[in-house]
């Protein structure tokens, strides 16, 4: 019996290897300054997911609400499907005023012109350099788990626009139990 009990352990622990961490309710996703050549870099992402939305508050250095060279723009990614690779939806919006935003479904990291209609909202505060995006649990089928990633491209310089993904590279936050 005993060495059952070690082989029950260690298969256990062996799996508690291979699954990904769920974190309940929020987790924060620290970027740091890898995008120094843009005021829109990303510094830090949070994601909280309640029971009745998501909330993702973005921090980045400097957010200007006017641009002197070309503009910039940012896509947050929500993925809450975890049999299906990538992400299901996105949210994409400039960054300067005036501008406006839409939540559109993607399929392999690409945008589609099909806007998803549920209750959300996006807002910058460029004096406190954040955004906001609240995206009512409806939108992605009330799923118990999901995962973001967000991309900022900066076009002030069209000869070299710098992009910023946090937390890298279509890579996601871990993935995030509704509370």
């Amino acid at each position: 019996m005993k060495n059952g009990l070690i082989v029950v352990g260690a298969t256990l622990a062996s799996l508690a290897l291979t699954i990904p961490a769920a974190y309940a309710g929020t987790v924060v996703v620290e970027d740091g300054a890898d995008a120094t050549a843009s005021p829109h870099d990303i510094v830090a992402m949070k994601v909280k997911h309640k029971q009745d939305r998501l909330v993702v508050r973005t921090t980045h250095t400097d957010l200007r609400k006017h641009s002197d060279g070309g503009g910039s723009g940012t896509t947050i990614y929500i993925d809450s499907n975890k049999s299906r690779k990538g992400p299901e939806l996105a949210l994409t919006s400039g960054l300067e005023s005036g501008t406006d935003y839409a939540l559109v479904k993607v399929k392999k990291w690409k945008l589609t012109d099909r806007r998803v209609d549920c209750d959300y909202r996006f807002r910058i505060n460029w004096a406190k350099d954040f955004t906001k995006l609240r995206l009512d649990r409806a939108c992605f089928k009330s799923a118990s788990t999901v995962r973001v990633s967000q991309k900022m491209v900066d076009s002030w310089d069209g000869s070299h626009p710098v992009t910023d993904w946090a937390p890298g590279k279509r890579a996601f936050s871990p993935w995030v139990v509704s509370d």
